[in-house]
């Protein structure tokens, strides 16, 4: 049943990302230091995650889930 599928939810976050994980991870360490825009960003990767990680047991065989797991390392050093 689609509606009750929890593939779209990774997919469709992982798709939302406003940066690459390699931007983030080199602007995560000076968030002090950026604008309020780039703050934003950083900040909407998080809540972009937080489904997904409530869903990640259900995805563990989904093609993109090390791409989500990459993420979800980053995570901890974003505001």
């Amino acid at each position: 049943m689609p509606l009750l599928d929890p593939r779209p939810v990774l997919e469709q976050a992982l798709d939302a990302m406003p940066m690459s994980r390699q931007q983030a991870a080199a602007l995560a360490p000076r968030r002090r230091e950026l604008e309020v825009a780039r703050i934003l960003e950083l900040r909407m990767i998080r809540r972009l995650l937080n489904p997904v990680r409530r869903l990640a047991p259900l995805l563990t065989g989904h093609p993109r889930y090390s791409e989500y797991e990459a993420w979800e390392r980053l995570a901890g050093e974003l505001p």
